[in-house]
């Protein structure tokens, strides 16, 4: 195989714009675009070369919402919008998938396996290149969880999804509970690697000399209705009739942001709306603990990277991938239920000293296995084995 430099990252979804810094999705692909570039790979993002994505688009400031041009479509059954605008979704893919094949062709297709298509495998069988692809989510299983009921398009979804598997060289997980996922669901004899993407522009590693007067709890992330904010809101409350020195601030914004407002509007609790770059890092240097209300089994929040780099204390929901992203490490807390996050959350407000141990150790272990160096090796090894 010759040697790997020109690296196509394929990701196919409708309306995708690279350098949408509110869209976690967007963040992650470009800060690992970013990441290849300056280790000396060319990077081409679907249909442009990522200086052209620089060049020609700016970032949004809103939050991803559901597509609304077609207005008309609301007046249907749940179950009917979204079929309908499923049918829309791989109509739209399809074309892009097109305009990704005309493209100089690449050393190798690193491919993040979207709903309803294979077109990564496509593409590599195309240029006769190898196929690595990026497990984020078993496709069927997230849609159910997110909609409330299974796609109309069950079948095909999980036939792409197989297919664009078996044709991998190699597959990227979160953790060994995804892999023991795929090997049971599509019987796969697939070489597995394990790591966990983030945002690297958003981890700051931050040296802050924090008071303890006030503990403050913080959410940083989109405001919909499965990361259950609700959650932490209710422990929160519940909590403060206790300790007055806790405050909770929640950063960011999403469909479910007006409704939150107006539920936290007679309490004490800190919304700031959407906050980069400096705005972030300055609110980040006075906040003590960072909350994961919600993750679902598979998925690996960038929040846990972002506060455990700022030097952050943090409690999570308990899921497999997080633990194991984790280690188990004791300087991370965990939950199953509002009961038990009312309790970490407690923990650190009876005992406020133990939250400069437990960051510290956090910050040094996310440095110590989540560094930009860590992730290069990684993939570096992964190309030479193609």
């Amino acid at each position: 195989m010759p040697e790997i430099r020109k690296v196509l990252i394929c990701i196919i979804l409708p309306d995708f714009n690279l350098m949408d810094r509110y869209s976690a999705v967007s963040a992650v692909v470009y800060s690992f675009a970013d990441l290849l570039r300056k280790n000396g790979y060319e990077i081409t993002v679907n249909d442009r070369e990522l200086e052209s994505w620089e060049k020609e688009f700016v970032s949004t400031s809103t939050v991803y919402l559901p597509i609304t041009r077609y207005g008309f479509i609301k007046y249907f059954p749940k179950r009917f919008r979204e079929f309908i605008k499923d049918l829309l979704f791989l109509r739209k893919n399809r074309r892009l998938y097109r305009s990704i094949s005309t493209q100089k062709k690449p050393d190798v297709v690193l491919g993040w396996i979207t709903m309803g298509n294979s077109y990564p495998a496509d593409l590599a069988k195309h240029w006769s290149v190898p196929l690595v692809s990026i497990f984020d989510n078993p496709l069927v299983e997230e849609y159910t969880y997110l909609k409330g009921f299974p796609p109309f398009f069950k079948k095909l979804i999980n036939q792409h999804e197989k297919r664009v598997l078996v044709n991998s060289e190699a597959v990227v997980v979160y953790s060994q509970a995804v892999k023991t996922h795929l090997q049971k669901v599509h019987g796969l004899a697939s070489k597995f690697y394990f790591k966990a993407f983030t945002d690297f522009k958003r981890m700051s590693y931050l040296n802050a000399t924090r008071e303890t007067k006030e503990i403050n709890f913080v959410y940083i992330g989109s405001f919909f209705n499965w990361h259950q904010i609700d959650d932490l809101i209710e422990a929160y409350s519940e909590l403060h009739k206790t300790y007055l020195n806790a405050r909770l601030y929640l950063v960011g914004d999403g469909p479910e942001f007006k409704r939150i407002k107006q539920l936290v509007q007679q309490t004490d609790i800190i919304m700031t709306g959407k906050l980069d770059g400096k705005e972030l890092q300055a609110l980040m240097k006075n906040m003590h603990v960072g909350v994961i209300p919600n993750a679902l089994w598979f998925q690996a929040p960038v929040k846990l990277f972002q506060y455990s780099a700022a030097g952050l204390a943090v409690i999570s929901k308990a899921t497999p991938t997080i633990r194991e992203l984790t280690s188990d490490q004791p300087c991370y807390s965990f939950f199953k239920n509002v009961e038990e996050l009312k309790q970490q959350m407690e923990g650190f407000l009876k005992n406020p000293d133990k939250i400069e141990a437990k960051s510290k150790e956090a910050q040094e272990y996310i440095r110590g296995n989540f560094s930009e160096n860590n992730y290069m090796d990684l993939f570096n090894e992964i190309f030479r084995s193609l």
